[in-house]
């Protein structure tokens, strides 16, 4: 997206501090309360709303929205289209697919992948190293434990708990 001189229609954020933070495309919206650390990149079109924070050297892609209080941490990446809503959580390193969806007050934990076009729903909580597959749904209140994987087009139910190093197949259902 950027250059070493922000080229390419970017310029750097200025945090609340006043410190300067990364790049973000001049076609995206950065709320005035809002951090985008160091390192971090917003992409054209991507929304980042008022106290919500990027985290150093995080990518939040073209289109995509992070909401009010909510937290992409360090190294983190939100794929294009993809919502992170209010006070959801994205881990250090880990990684939201194009179009995904994490509800409010979810966490995604370090490392941990959602697949493109996956949900995951409110107060879910997909921990380090977990795998959620493409278009899987994780609904409301679900666990989906230490290097669990929840394969593509998997549905696991509400409050429902994917055990660590397990899986769950392809069209499996944990309704």
């Amino acid at each position: 997206m950027t250059t070493e001189n922000g080229g390419d229609g970017a310029h750097r954020h200025t945090n609340p501090d006043g410190t300067t933070g990364g790049w973000v495309a001049d076609s995206a919206v950065v709320g005035e309360r809002a951090w985008v650390r160091a390192g971090a990149t917003v992409g054209p079109g991507a929304e980042v709303r008022a106290d919500a924070e990027v985290g150093a050297d995080a990518e939040v892609g073209a289109d995509a929205w992070v909401d009010e209080r909510a937290t992409v941490r360090e190294r983190a990446t939100v794929g294009p289209g993809a919502w992170v809503r209010a006070g959801a959580v994205v881990g250090p390193g880990a990684t939201v697919g194009e179009r995904a969806w994490v509800g409010a007050d979810a966490v995604v934990g370090e490392r941990a992948v959602v697949g493109a076009g996956a949900v995951v729903g409110e107060r879910a909580e997909v921990r380090a190293g977990a795998t959620v597959g493409a278009d899987a749904v994780v609904r409301a209140g679900a666990v989906v434990r230490e290097g669990a994987t929840v394969g593509a087009d998997a549905v696991v139910g509400e409050g429902a708990e994917v055990r660590a190093g397990a899986e769950v197949g392809e069209h499996d259902s944990g309704d």
